[in-house]
């Protein structure tokens, strides 16, 4: 078995075989729409107005980039949570605090996400897109670091 899964890696298709592989359970459909924590994400990137003005605090136009990364991934805080709805809701447990906090630190995936809505517009096969390219390039490195 250990010598049919060498003459696999080592041949010169293999890469092209698994990338295409990896495409094929990934291809964007085009037919997605922002959904649940994509619109956090999009508060705290493009920082609307009408948000800015109902008090969402992740979508204050004066926030700097950095602070803008780090609260793409701020779903709850004590400050500006809607914790009784979520608990109504079923979103989170009865018994959570009313204190919860669900703050993820995720810089490079909050910069992705800021380019996604600065540059393609929130267009949804693009930023589908965007991301396939990044698994791809993921492939590659990992692919090249199983060959070594």
């Amino acid at each position: 078995m250990t010598v049919l899964v060498r003459r696999l890696v080592e041949s010169k298709y293999y890469l092209l075989f698994f990338l295409l592989l990896v495409l094929s359970t990934h291809i964007p459909t085009g037919k997605g729409v922002l959904l649940g924590d994509d619109f956090i994400q999009w508060a705290a990137t493009t920082t609307p107005e009408a948000l800015e003005n109902k008090g969402f605090s992740i979508a204050d136009d004066s926030n700097s980039f950095p602070q803008r990364i780090k609260n793409a991934f701020l779903f709850m805080s004590a400050d500006n949570s809607a914790t009784k709805e979520l608990k109504a809701y079923g979103a989170i447990p009865w018994w959570s605090p009313d204190d919860i906090t669900m703050h993820m630190f995720r810089p490079i995936a909050g910069i992705t996400h800021w380019i996604d809505y600065q540059f393609l517009d929130g267009d949804v096969f693009l930023m589908q897109l965007h991301t396939v390219m990044y698994l791809l390039m993921l492939t590659v490195s990992y692919f090249a670091l199983c060959r070594q």
